[in-house]
């Protein structure tokens, strides 16, 4: 897993993202490198585990209000 994904800054700050990030698709998948992907990660250091979303940049995910 690549450091720079939220997971992977997780498990190396014990802290995730509050807002989806961008980050490369190849952090994930085998695609080339220039594939963005959206990646939301929610941590429990407590437990030492995270949760990930992850979908295509681009893909008409819908932003719901807070």
């Amino acid at each position: 897993m690549a450091q720079t994904s939220a997971t992977g800054a997780f498990f190396t700050t014990c802290r995730a993202p509050d807002q989806p990030q961008r980050v490369a698709a190849a952090d994930w998948v085998d695609v080339p490198s220039e594939n963005i992907m959206v990646e939301h990660a929610a941590g429990s250091p407590e437990l030492g585990a995270v949760i990930i979303m992850i979908w295509p940049e681009g893909s008409g995910a819908v932003q719901c209000a807070a």
